[in-house]
């Protein structure tokens, strides 16, 4: 899958987690959902930092360089259960919330999970060499990932708006939209 691909499904995945545990779309959340968002669209694409000549390779260049030089292979370890726990281990020692880390680390997950619609599969269970996939054979950036992609932006805008609904109810953007377009209309 392309990385813009994995940025829509990690971002769906991010903001459902959000919605379906009740976290609320307050003034004072706004700036931890922005930095979840932030961190979506980084730890979405990393998995393929074991390719030195794609998207997020030259973007996690030192990570990409080390895994290189390691000899890990593309959907391999960065693309396992293994290197997930690793990711999450990593991002507790740091100060971000408990949010934060979990929004990271469903976006990582979303990529390999996505990445076993492709034919190839992946090791989720390196270091066993066994490969696992879906019974779909979805080609990179062929029709199938542009219809997946397009399923998930078009859910992802859905929940986005279920999601803010309530809140731009509360202020009347809704009636200032009506009025709008009743003054508009011919």
């Amino acid at each position: 899958m392309l990385y813009n691909t994995h940025m829509i499904a990690g971002l769906l995945a991010t903001e459902s987690y959000l919605v379906l545990t009740g976290y609320e779309l307050k003034t004072e959340n706004i700036p931890e959902i922005c930095i979840a968002m932030a961190l979506t669209l980084v730890f979405s694409t990393m998995p393929d930092a074991d390719q030195r000549q794609s998207w997020a390779g030259k973007r996690f260049f030192p990570l990409s360089l080390i895994l290189s030089i390691l000899g890990v292979a593309h959907r391999g370890l960065t693309h396992s259960l293994l290197f997930t726990l690793v990711v999450w281990y990593l991002l507790t020692l740091t100060p971000l919330s408990d949010v934060l880390v979990l929004s990271a680390v469903i976006a990582y997950a979303s990529h390999w999970f996505i990445d076993m619609f492709n034919v190839t599969g992946i090791q989720i269970l390196y270091p066993l060499q066994m490969k696992f996939k879906f019974g779909t054979n979805i080609d990179v950036d062929g029709f199938g990932e542009v219809l997946f992609r397009n399923i998930c932006l078009g859910l992802l805008a859905l929940i986005t708006f279920i999601w803010v609904k309530p809140y731009i109810t509360d202020i009347g953007i809704i009636e200032n939209l009506k009025f709008f377009f009743r003054f508009f209309s011919i």
